[in-house]
């Protein structure tokens, strides 16, 4: 079935509606150590790679229990911290570090390179979850399902991200607020993950025939 934009944050919201409460404490707790380090004026390498680890702490998580919950299948705060705990972890947070490092290389280049490679790799974790792929697979795997529908996946972001990340950095750079500012960002991450999830179920859906429950049930 084809897919929008509309019909992509359609879904997306009507997702987060029903599962942000859960979705959003699992992501403060995943970044609740960035913010300490914060606080306390930790050097900054360290702050980022604990930072950069938490992040892909919440794309594993907030990935398995969106697509569980349109699966028919809803997550609590507690199956979604422990969902973080699987036998291929460190092959997942080697592919989020992957995307994380090469999309952020690509924005301070030029901001556009950086963006065509989100579009390019914004499926490949929940493609790597779903598939039980290799790092190399699961990047592959996202460059074939949004072949053709790249334009649709960066408008998807560019809606939902580029309002809050402007009322982020106006916030943060104003206030010098940490705690605000951390709030902001675990509610864009919260909404961003589970756009990645749904865009994945859409794509899956257009090409292949592939229903949510299928893609669910293979989840686990």
């Amino acid at each position: 079935m084809s897919w929008t934009i509309e019909s992509a944050l359609r879904t997306t919201f009507a997702l987060l509606r029903d599962n942000f409460v859960a979705f959003f404490v699992a992501t403060l707790v995943f970044t609740a150590p960035s913010l300490i380090l914060s606080l306390l004026g930790v050097g900054y390498l360290v702050t980022l790679v604990v930072g950069l680890v938490a992040n892909v702490l919440v794309m594993i998580s907030l990935n398995i229990g969106a697509i569980r919950a349109m699966g028919g299948m809803r997550s609590d705060i507690a199956t979604l911290l422990n969902s973080v705990n699987r036998p291929d972890l460190g092959r997942l947070i080697l592919l989020g570090i992957v995307q994380n490092i090469v999309t952020m290389l690509g924005v301070i280049a030029f901001i556009v390179p950086g963006l065509w490679v989100l579009s390019l790799w914004m499926v490949a974790m929940p493609a790597m979850l779903v598939e039980r792929s290799t790092v190399g697979g699961a990047l592959d795997r996202s460059a074939g399902l949004t072949r053709g529908r790249r334009w649709q996946v960066l408008g998807a972001f560019l809606v939902v991200a580029v309002p809050v990340v402007i009322v982020a950095q106006v916030l943060g750079i104003s206030t010098g607020a940490f705690v605000l500012f951390w709030l902001i960002e675990a509610a864009l991450a919260t909404v961003l993950v589970s756009l990645s999830a749904v865009l994945y179920t859409l794509l899956c859906g257009e090409k292949e025939g592939a229903t949510v429950l299928q893609i669910a049930t293979t989840l686990g």
